[in-house]
């Protein structure tokens, strides 16, 4: 493992040395060879051209005053704020309670008062969660669903404190005041988000709502609840008509009846359906929804990458469009990179691709370091200048003109017109990140080089497992008359297994079967068997 993961980790940074890099691009080649014999990789390009276009978004949101205060708060009274010390707090206290404390602040601070009301209440099993009404059409009043209900909400990490004392009680109950949960404005993400989806539902597109916290699809619910439905004075958005939801706790049955509704082309009253990451990021079909948002990001890229993927696929008839929400200079961002590095790790490896680096090594080890850019004059300024945003309000917006951009996506155009440079810092393309590096790919004679430079290491290595007073063995495996006769082979053909041991080992012809199978080799061609090293021809397996 020393061999690869060290080198290649070493060589993927931004700030990492030419001599690291060539070895990391070295390495990779070699990885890549030695598993493309049984590593059958179908990529997204094989059903591309079957699909319409897809476009993802990556949008930096800043963070309110109140954000902004709480973070810092957060990270001083935990002892995160000493970037010097992070490493050794780490290993004291709770990681992944501290980063879902701070996921909290950075969807919406509202949803640290709605943790501590569900350590006193839960949601009862009956409640209303999945309703889907059997008469799509019907405009029955749609009070009787949320109007007046006392929400009652539960958290997807139950509250604990560990033996450190990680949690320290009440650390922001002097910064919120009331209740700041129905306050829209304090989030950038629910301002774009409530945004998105009512555009989306005036040029009729349907939208796919992803998050990895309960108590954010929760508190998203409660600001749909209060949007108006378009054409219907006196009429909002009702659960079970105007969104879905889909969570850990939908039944199989409920959850195949909720997507068989979803894509009823006849059901256009439906806008949108709230999914939690985990359970509904994998294995369903939302084929209707042509818009994705996605809340927060998981540390997997999988995870992320599936939940686009549940829109865009085989049925999909409109260019899908995704955005990505990050909170701006917060753990959020370097999870996104770190995301960005994993999929560069795979394209290197498996696709045999040199994409760029985007993350230095820095980057990577300081997670809880606040990026404190932002003035906080100027956006305490920028916040009085805005009213305040009640859920309780009416949150439809006019869309705006187009301002002659380029942008293929109206309401792309549309969201930065509005809330740039309020809202939104900055964007980009997330298949921009990911581009092939060709200055970086290797020559032929680059690879022969690096097929060397692998052996010699080994041979060092295999010197230095030599204990004191026993002589160096032979690199050299001993080779029959009958194996001197075999044709030359190239230094790239040969296997690793051979360099790592160079010992013969036996193999028997239906492991050469498999070998000439799987790399597609003709009768009257040969191969270079990856265990023995020998050299398998077809006509060989009938001896």
């Amino acid at each position: 493992m020393c061999s690869f993961q060290n080198p290649i980790e070493n060589g993927q940074h931004t700030n990492s040395t030419q001599t690291d890099v060539k070895i990391m691009n070295q390495r990779s080649h070699i990885l890549y060879e030695q598993l493309k014999g049984f590593v059958q990789r179908m990529d997204m390009n094989v059903v591309k051209k079957d699909l319409p276009p897809k476009t993802v978004f990556v949008i930096t949101v800043k963070l309110s005053p109140l954000q902004r205060k709480l973070y810092k708060r957060f990270i001083d009274v935990h002892g995160f704020s000493n970037v010097k010390e992070n490493q050794e707090n780490l290993r004291k206290r709770s990681f992944f309670a501290g980063y879902q404390a701070l996921a909290r602040i950075w969807n919406h601070p509202g949803i640290l008062q709605m943790a501590k009301e569900d350590k006193e209440c839960v949601r009862p099993e009956d409640v209303v969660e999945n309703l889907l009404v059997d008469d799509i059409s019907s405009d029955d009043s749609d009070s009787n669903v949320l109007a007046g209900e006392k929400l009652k909400y539960t958290n997807d990490l139950p509250p604990r404190k560990d033996g450190n004392g990680f949690f320290i009680k009440g650390w922001w109950k002097d910064i919120l005041q009331g209740k700041i949960f129905k306050e829209i404005d304090q989030s950038g993400k629910m301002v774009l988000l409530i945004d998105i989806l009512t555009m989306s539902s005036d040029v009729g597109d349907k939208v796919l709502v992803f998050s990895q916290s309960i108590p954010t699809l929760d508190l998203i619910e409660l600001y749909l609840s209060k949007l108006p439905r378009s054409g219907k004075r006196g009429k909002l958005w009702k659960k079970g008509r105007d969104w879905y939801r889909l969570d850990g706790r939908t039944e199989s049955s409920e959850r195949q009846k909720l997507v068989e509704r979803f894509n009823e082309p006849l059901n256009k009253r439906v806008k949108c359906t709230l999914i939690s990451t985990r359970a509904g990021s994998l294995g369903i079909n939302l084929h209707a929804a042509n818009r994705v948002v996605i809340v927060d990001g998981s540390w997997n890229p999988t995870y992320d990458l599936q939940a686009i993927y549940r829109a865009w696929r085989y049925g999909q008839k409109k260019p899908v469009f995704a955005y990505r929400l990050l909170a701006h200079g917060t753990m959020e961002e370097k999870i996104y990179k770190r995301q960005v590095t994993k999929e560069g790790l795979a394209a290197r490896v498996v696709d045999r691709q040199q994409v760029h680096r985007t993350i230095s090594k820095e980057e990577m080890l300081h997670l809880f370091e606040f990026g404190e850019d932002e003035n906080p004059e100027t956006l305490a300024e920028l916040s009085e200048q805005s009213n305040p945003i009640l859920a309780g309000d009416s949150l439809k917006h006019t869309v705006p003109h187009s301002n002659g951009s380029s942008y293929s996506d109206k309401l792309m155009e549309s969201l930065l017109g509005k809330h740039h440079p309020r809202w939104i810092a900055n964007y980009h393309l997330h298949e921009s990140l990911l581009q092939e590096n060709e200055e970086e790919k290797l020559s032929k004679e680059e690879q022969d080089m690096a097929w060397e430079v692998y052996r010699k290491s080994l041979e060092w290595e295999e010197v230095q497992r030599v204990p004191i007073g026993e002589s160096v063995p032979d690199p050299k495996p001993e080779v029959s008359k009958a194996e001197e006769e075999q044709p030359e082979v190239e230094t790239w053909q040969l296997s690793t297994k051979l360099r790592n041991r160079f010992t013969k080992r036996q193999c028997t012809n239906l492991a050469h079967l498999l070998t000439l199978r799987s790399q597609r080799i003709k009768i009257g061609g040969y191969t270079v068997c990856g265990e023995c090293a020998r050299v398998v021809r077809w006509e060989d397996l009938k001896k």
